[in-house]
């Protein structure tokens, strides 16, 4: 079986354990991260409604639905991004084989770019503050102090 996740008329089709997975690796991302006021609630949010058996298997995800404040698209953009970062330094999944990391960050990616071209709709050229770019900035920050 397959769910999608959808904005507008762009889809991405993940098999149900995939979906499963990718979101509980986002919460978990989200549960580390350093969110505060409007992120932690937009996390709990999402959090409770997984609990609650609200987001299951198939369900798949509607971004106009349910997440359509343009707050939330930037917590879940970030938070999918972030998730596929984690995923290549090894830091959630199962670590005894490689395999299946490969498509589990090009699927956490392609969600957070769909939630970064929802974000968009009402403010362009935004793009989320991920791990990566504050990683970035240390390191050219750092380059241009030893030059």
């Amino acid at each position: 079986m397959a769910c999608l996740i959808s904005f507008q008329d762009t889809h991405i089709q993940l098999s149900n354990r995939h979906f499963d997975t990718l979101l509980e690796f986002t919460l978990e991302i989200c549960a580390r991260s350093d969110l505060s006021g409007a992120e932690l609630d937009e996390y709990r949010r999402i959090k409770d409604q997984w609990d609650q058996g609200l987001f299951w298997s198939g369900r798949g995800l509607t971004i106009e639905e349910d997440m359509p404040d343009i707050h939330q698209q930037k917590v879940w953009a970030r938070m999918f991004a972030d998730t596929a970062r984690a995923i290549f330094l090894r830091q959630v999944g199962y670590q005894g084989n490689t395999c299946w990391q490969t498509r589990a960050i090009y699927q956490a990616i392609r969600v957070s770019d769909l939630f970064i071209t929802a974000v968009r709709v009402g403010e362009k050229g935004w793009y989320p503050e991920t791990q990566d770019q504050i990683e970035s900035r240390e390191l050219l920050s750092r380059q241009e102090s030893h030059s």
